[in-house]
């Protein structure tokens, strides 16, 4: 009997081991677990200070522009008469203003070839012997802009008559007229007059490079000791 208890002892053993060795090499055995290291996000202060150094670096460069600035030339954009088609059904012009470095732009206007803006826009001067440039583009939706035109004026006979005693004055005399020439593209005489106490320049600029149009413009120089930041 104990013959028979010691065989069946070994059998039982075997079996186990077989079985542990098998499981252990089992081909559907899962593949270790890769560990994937995901780096952090920078630390917050690290953020603050980004957003503090791009925050300065603005501040510089409009401090270092405004040690430059001679004044703000205020501009009303009228209205656009008689401008280029450059569609079937129209166009949808808009104004773009520049000198140096400063660039504005009025609204579009749909399928129109004589437009009424009357939009205030400002540009900043830092020197008023550059003409300042307008442009006119039809606006596209899935092409480039087409150029309707272009023209450039001359802003210092307003800084001029600006920069007079105008106190006293009474509103509508007129301070300076600039004549029409091949030399400008002023489509008729531009009087520079007073308006409570300030010189004001109405003016119609015709468009080159173009087939036809005007633009109508009103002007008002601020110089830089009345420019409030």
């Amino acid at each position: 009997m104990a013959f028979i208890e010691r065989a069946y002892e070994l059998i039982t053993g075997s079996r186990r081991s077989v079985c542990s060795s098998s499981s252990s090499s089992h081909p559907f055995s899962p593949p270790p677990i890769l560990a994937i290291r995901v780096a952090p996000p920078p630390p917050i202060a690290n953020r603050e200070f980004d957003r503090e150094g791009t925050a300065q670096k603005v501040k510089k460069k409009r401090k270092k522009e405004m040690a430059h600035l001679l004044g703000l030339l205020k501009i009303r954009v009228v209205r656009g008469v008689n401008l280029a088609y450059r569609d079937t059904r129209g166009s949808d012009p808009y104004v773009v203003l520049s000198v140096g470095s400063s660039k504005v732009k009025t609204s579009v206007k749909k399928r129109s070839v004589s437009p009424e803006w009357n939009e205030d826009l400002t540009l900043s001067v830092t020197d008023h012997a550059v003409p300042v440039k307008l442009e006119v583009f039809d606006k596209d939706t899935f092409t480039k802009d087409d150029s309707m035109g272009e023209a450039e004026f001359d802003i210092q006979p307003l800084v001029e008559a600006a920069r007079m005693n105008l106190e006293g004055i009474p509103s509508g005399t007129v301070l300076k007229t600039v004549e029409p020439s091949r030399h400008n593209c002023v489509a008729s005489q531009s009087h520079i007059t007073s308006k409570d106490g300030k010189a004001v320049q109405d003016l119609i600029l015709r468009l080159r490079n173009t087939e036809c149009g005007e633009i109508e413009l009103q002007l008002q120089w601020v110089g830089n000791n009345r420019v409030v930041l």
